[in-house]
C-alpha cells in the first residue's frame, strides 16, 4: 500500500511538473551602433530604414551616428513585421538609446508604433537635454496590447520633437515573449 501511494504521489508530481505553460518565453534583441550602414541596409526581414540621417563624426560608441532635427525630425528605425521577429507576437519592448544635445533646445520622444493604428505610444525626453554635448541614456518599457496581429509592421524610432539638434547612437530594442 505505502509503495503504490509513493507511486501515485510521484506520478501527480511529474504530471504537474509537465504542465508548465507552454507559450513561448525569453526574447529577441536588434541593436546597432551604426558603424556598418551596408550591414544596416543589407536587414531583412526586420530593416532598419532613415539612413539618410547618419553622419560621421563622434558617435557614442564609435564615429556615426544618426543626426535628427527640425528638418530630419526622425532617427534611424528599425522596422519589422511581428511575424518575421519571432514568430510570435511580443507581451513588451524594451527601448534604449543614447542622445546628445548638439544644441539647446533639442528634446527627444522615444516612439513605438504598429500599423493600422493598431498601437501607438511615445515617452518624452524633453527635460533630459539641458546640457549640450553629452550623451545621456534614454529608456522605456512599452507594454503591448493584445489586439496586434502578425502581420502588423512595428516601427521604433527617436522623434526630435524640437528645435535643437541631436544625435542618436546604440539603439537596442529588445522584444520579450
Amino acid at each position: 500500500m505505502k509503495k503504490l501511494l509513493l507511486c501515485s504521489f510521484a506520478a501527480l508530481l511529474l504530471i504537474s511538473c509537465n504542465s508548465i505553460d507552454d507559450s513561448k518565453s525569453g526574447s529577441v534583441v536588434f541593436n546597432t551602433n551604426i558603424e556598418n550602414i551596408d550591414t544596416l541596409r543589407a536587414a531583412y526581414p526586420v530593416m532598419w530604414k532613415n539612413l539618410s540621417t547618419i553622419v560621421e563624426g563622434d558617435g557614442h560608441s564609435g564615429r556615426f551616428a544618426s543626426k535628427i532635427d527640425s528638418v530630419k525630425p526622425f532617427s534611424v528605425l528599425l522596422e519589422a513585421r511581428i511575424g518575421d521577429i519571432a514568430g510570435e507576437i511580443p507581451k513588451e519592448v524594451n527601448f534604449t538609446a543614447y542622445g546628445l544635445a548638439l544644441m539647446p533646445g533639442s528634446k527627444a520622444v522615444l516612439v513605438l508604433s504598429a500599423s493600422d493604428n493598431a498601437y501607438y505610444k511615445a515617452g518624452s525626453f524633453d527635460t533630459l537635454f539641458t546640457t549640450v554635448n553629452q550623451w545621456q541614456e534614454m529608456k522605456m518599457n512599452f507594454k503591448l496590447p493584445e489586439n496586434l496581429k502578425k502581420d502588423h509592421t512595428l516601427k521604433a524610432y527617436v522623434w526630435n520633437n524640437g528645435i535643437g539638434e541631436l544625435l542618436v547612437d546604440d539603439i537596442n530594442i529588445e522584444f520579450t515573449y
